[in-house]
């Protein structure tokens, strides 16, 4: 969730990249998105950093009173680190599709392909070998397009 602390970048991404667009700058707009990606890229590194660093020592902190939980928790923190620098571009990338007044089908994209990829890649990481096959067949990405 620390994540959110940087959604101003969304904001920020979508109001200069709409009012380059409108004026018809679009070498400027995408100067914008650019730059945003970049920014966000960073700050998804500063993240990845920081939650590597001084996470398992605030997760030991909380899971105090249970400790048996701490080794899960600290494989579930893990887990979350590696998805932290896609859902940053993906909300840089989602501000610049509504910046376009495009605030349907493309960012349900541009969220759908990293979320589907990522619970791929995260569920043969978080369940026992045994469990592996019935877990990758229950994940349908078409649920996740549901909303959109």
């Amino acid at each position: 969730s620390t994540v959110y602390l940087f959604f101003w970048l969304n904001v920020a991404c979508t109001n200069l990249f709409a009012t380059h667009f409108a004026r018809g700058e679009h070498r400027d707009a995408f100067a914008v998105l650019s730059d945003a990606l970049y920014v966000s890229l960073a700050c998804a590194a500063l993240l990845v950093v920081g939650l590597s660093w001084g996470g398992g020592a605030a997760l030991a902190r909380i899971c105090a009173m249970a400790p048996g939980a701490l080794p899960g928790a600290k494989q579930y923190l893990a887990i979350r680190i590696l998805g932290v620098p896609a859902l940053m571009t993906a909300t840089v990338l989602q501000g610049a599709c509504t910046g376009m007044k495009d605030a349907t089908s493309t960012p349900c994209c541009a969220h759908l392909f990293p979320t589907c990829a990522a619970r791929a890649g995260v569920a043969p990481l978080a369940t026992p070998p045994d469990s592996r096959r019935r877990v990758l067949r229950a994940i349908d990405c078409r649920q996740i397009a549901a909303p959109c």
